[in-house]
């Protein structure tokens, strides 16, 4: 990633880790702190984009595609291409579907 791309994305990923979705807060908690035995990055630069959850040491992506995607699918479909030309395995889950990690017994988030 050149300085120039850099300093245009850095506020936007700065900002975005601080003010997550609730799907990616949620998802973030299951992720973060080597639960899985792999370190995960949140709001993570790749190209000319950042991706939601990024596990470098795996080639993995995680997106989380709440209802504004559905509007990009253009751009959608270019996150995808420059994903694949890096040999990483990418994948896009619904804001809807994250809700199914959380724990039954947390009144946080409802069930959907």
């Amino acid at each position: 990633m050149t300085q120039a791309l850099w300093a245009r994305l850095k506020g936007i990923v700065r900002e975005a880790r601080h003010e997550p979705t609730p799907a990616e807060d949620l998802l973030w908690q299951k992720l973060r702190r080597k639960q899985l035995g792999v370190q995960f990055r949140r709001q993570h630069p790749i190209n000319v984009f950042y991706a939601d959850f990024c596990c470098p040491v795996a080639d993995l992506v995680v997106e989380l595609d709440g209802p504004i995607h559905e509007q990009q699918t253009e751009r959608d479909a270019v996150r995808t291409e420059i994903l694949e030309a890096l040999a990483t395995t990418s994948f896009a889950l619904r804001t809807s579907s994250c809700y199914a990690i959380q724990a039954p017994s947390s009144p946080r988030f409802a069930m959907r």
